[in-house]
């Protein structure tokens, strides 16, 4: 059998966060975000990534960077592609 993948930095900032806001609880963010309170608890454990749009939403309403979502593969591929693009110069700067 396969090992469970590491949870993402998203996954543990919102641990983080449910633990801190105790009285806040997944059916409020699901209801909030617009899905089952299950994808929140898959979210939680880090069986599961929110999509992207929601992703950008937990950014907004929680301060989770969308980034934090990425496992630590995504993460090195983009470190790659950000330095070839440094070094022909071709990075754009978000505005």
């Amino acid at each position: 059998m396969g090992q469970r993948p590491s949870p993402t930095d998203g996954a543990l900032a919102l641990r983080r966060f449910f633990a801190e806001h105790p009285k806040l609880s997944q059916y409020w963010l699901a209801d909030a975000l617009g899905v089952k309170q299950s994808a929140v608890s898959r979210w939680v454990v880090g069986k599961q990534r929110p999509r992207a749009h929601l992703r950008v939403a937990l950014d907004a309403l929680l301060g989770i960077p969308v980034a934090d979502w990425l496992t630590a593969a995504e993460r090195g591929r983009l470190r790659r592609v950000i330095a070839a693009a440094d070094a022909v110069g071709a990075r754009r700067v978000a505005s």
